[in-house]
Formats: C-alpha cells, sequence, structure tokens
C-alpha cells in the first residue's frame, strides 16, 4: 500500500485492516477506517471519516460520502452514493420481553445495496435478522429515512425524506413515497403504488394504487372526505336551524 499513499491515493491517516482489497484508482480520504477483509472496486471515492466494516464489499465508480457508517458483511453495487451521515448494516430493531425486561434478539443477517443507489444524509438501512435486506437497483433514498430489518425494495423505488418503512415489508418496484409517509410491519406495497406525504399506511397496497391520508385511503376517497369535512360546518348550522324549526312546531327530533 506504500505506494497508493505516495501518489496520494490514500490519506497517510487511513486505517487498514488485514487482506483489504483496493482497486486501480480508488481514493481514500483522511481518517478512513476498512476492516478486515474489506474490497474496493474500481475508481471508487471514500471521504474522510468512513467506517467501513468487516468483508463488506463495495462496488465500481461508489461514492462515500464524510461520515458515513457501513457495517460488517454489507455488499454495495456499482455506482452506489451513501451521503454523510448515514449507516447501512446496523442491527435492526428486535427484541423480546420477558419478565418485564427486553432482550435483544441476534441480528446476524446482512444488507445488500442494488447498483445505481443513492442512499440520504442520515438514512439507516438495518441489517437482516437473518437473511438480507435489499435495496433494488437504481432505487432512491432521500434523507433520514428508516427502513426496517429484512424489508426487500425492489428496482426504481422512490423514498422521500422522514419515511419510515417498518421490518419486512415489500416494495415490490417503482413504488413512491413522500416525505414522512410511515409503513406497518409485514406489508406488501405492489408495483408502481404512490403514497402522498405525511400519509400512514396501515395494510398491503395493490399495485398502481395512488393513497394519501392517515389511515391512508384512495386518493378520490380522500377528497371526498375533505370536501365534506369543508362543509360540516354549515352543514351543522342548518341541522340545528332545522332542529330549532321544528322545535317551534311541537315537533321532535330523535
Amino acid at each position: 500500500m506504500d505506494n497508493l499513499v505516495e501518489d496520494g491515493r490514500i490519506d497517510p491517516t487511513c486505517v487498514l485492516g488485514q487482506d483489504v482489497f483496493l482497486a486501480p484508482d480508488v481514493w481514500l480520504g483522511p481518517f478512513v477506517v476498512l476492516e478486515d477483509g474489506v474490497r474496493v472496486d474500481e475508481r471508487t471515492h471514500v471521504d474522510a471519516g468512513v467506517f467501513v466494516g468487516r468483508a463488506c464489499h463495495i462496488g465500481r465508480d461508489c461514492r462515500l460520502e464524510a461520515g458515513c457508517v457501513i457495517r460488517e458483511g454489507v455488499r454495495l453495487g456499482d455506482r452506489v452514493v451513501v451521503q454523510s451521515g448515514a449507516v447501512v448494516g446496523a442491527d435492526g430493531f428486535g427484541f423480546v420481553e420477558v419478565g418485564g425486561v427486553h432482550h435483544k434478539i441476534p441480528q446476524v443477517g446482512t444488507v445488500d445495496i442494488g447498483d445505481d443507489v443513492v442512499i440520504g444524509v442520515n438514512t439507516c438501512i438495518d441489517r437482516a435478522t437473518t437473511g438480507c435486506t435489499r435495496v433494488g437497483a437504481g432505487t432512491v433514498l432521500g434523507s433520514l429515512v428508516q427502513i426496517g430489518h429484512n424489508c426487500e425494495l425492489g428496482p426504481q423505488c422512490q423514498l422521500g425524506p422522514q419515511v419510515g418503512v417498518a421490518g419486512s415489508c415489500q416494495l415490490v418496484e417503482d413504488v413512491h413515497l413522500g416525505a414522512g409517509v410511515g409503513v406497518g410491519p409485514h406489508l406488501t406495497l405492489g408495483a408502481g403504488a404512490r403514497v402522498e406525504a405525511r400519509a400512514g399506511v396501515a395494510r398491503d397496497v395493490p399495485a398502481g394504487a395512488h393513497l394519501a391520508g392517515f389511515p391512508a385511503r384512495p386518493v378520490g376517497d380522500v377528497a371526498c372526505l375533505e370536501r365534506f369535512l369543508d362543509q360540516a360546518p354549515a352543514l351543522l348550522e342548518r341541522l340545528g336551524a332545522l332542529e330549532d324549526r321544528l322545535g317551534g312546531r311541537g315537533g321532535s327530533v330523535s
């Protein structure tokens, strides 16, 4: 590695474990840590302060921005961008309560990120309890997104900032979630589904559906409900006037 330090490709402050493989034209910034068995393929750029855990594989033409964390055993495809503060492969949220005490369930799976994926600032993608959490090729994740353990995101999905997807969900393909959408656990969102910002998804979503609101409903139903709510004060006033008229004539309203 000495020749790589001398030609400026690896900053001398980097810490490299045993059996690290660096392909041609890899660039490592200051204070990068690559643990044992890491492989970094051609032309990948790793900014200052990045941590890559043991036995990770980072593909070609990737960019790992300053301060992101790639935990042990994770695989990144080619041309992946991981923005600052993102964590890929932290333990999934798994606990069991025994005698009123929360006991941690070991998270022994991994994460597989497809080609051309963009992972936003401070986004977290949890490793699987067993098996693999997957993000498909071409998927884009905004800032502050949370992907739970054992989720499978298909290709070309788009998740806006602050989206939360609970564990074991499947987003089939080309699913778009607006900012702040929450998706409950063990749900399937069909190909081409669209969910508007701040909606809460509590049941499976058919392919091609367009949902909004909390709980999420078809956008047409939400529009009708909103029109009714806009008219509700006037309707209540008319109802009150009608009750007054009926009461003045000796009638009753039950």
